[in-house]
């Protein structure tokens, strides 16, 4: 039997199976989606309070854990892998126009797209590395992410930033603690971002996102990110 796509639906009829299955289970189990997996018949389920296990196609089986996928001398968390499929979707709706963009020297070949706050030491620190990054072929986009919240400070700097006449400069002049005068605009581009960081569950800043969707937190050199881009 071919193995089902992963993308592909779940047909009506096997999620009610799954479902009826499972109301001989738990009382008060809350089926929120049903996905293919990899191994034919078996379907991983999401119930409230973000919580996953796999079902059998009749729902009278289920089991937790995690399911690894093996290829290519490495053993990857199909989970895992699935919501950062997700997560990469979700950053690139977000309209370029209402990031920062600081693209490639020359060919692109590789895009990192980067949560920063202005309040942020090692964003500060990170930032230094974009040139070099330019010059390595890697595009960087910056979103915005205030972690103290949209009615903090932080939120009123980073908005005046986007909402600059010269962007780059503002955030050079913030991350090197300049003085800047802030503005009064259309703040919504950043309470969007911030809100998105928040559904992807970001736990600090910068988060950076490689084009797979996989995230890293904290300060690393231009070198050391490149060489994770191009394994």
């Amino acid at each position: 039997m071919s193995q089902p796509g992963i993308a592909q639906e779940v047909s009506v009829e096997t999620k009610n199976s799954i479902i009826n299955g499972l109301k001989n289970g738990p009382a008060g189990l809350t089926v929120t989606n049903i996905e293919h997996t990899p191994i034919s018949g078996i379907y991983q389920v999401s119930v409230q309070g973000n919580k996953v296990f796999y079902s059998s196609e009749d729902g009278q089986y289920i089991f937790t854990g995690q399911m690894f996928k093996v290829a290519g001398g490495k053993v990857t968390d199909v989970v895992q892998l699935k919501q950062s499929q997700k997560n990469i979707q979700k950053i690139k709706q977000v309209p370029k126009k209402n990031t920062i963009v600081y693209p490639a020297t020359g060919v692109k070949k590789h895009q990192l797209n980067v949560f920063t706050d202005v309040d942020c030491p090692y964003c500060a620190k990170l930032h230094q590395e974009i040139p070099k990054l330019n010059a390595m072929g890697v595009e960087v986009v910056y979103l915005a992410f205030p972690r103290a919240g949209i009615h903090s400070p932080s939120f009123s700097k980073i908005a005046s930033v986007w909402c600059s006449e010269t962007p780059k400069q503002s955030i050079n002049k913030m991350y090197q603690n300049q003085t800047m005068d802030l503005l009064e605009c259309d703040d919504t581009a950043i309470i969007a971002q911030h809100q998105l960081a928040l559904d992807l569950s970001l736990k600090g800043t910068p988060a950076i996102f490689f084009e797979d969707g996989k995230i890293m937190y904290g300060f690393h050199k231009a070198e050391s990110l490149l060489d994770m881009l191009e394994k």
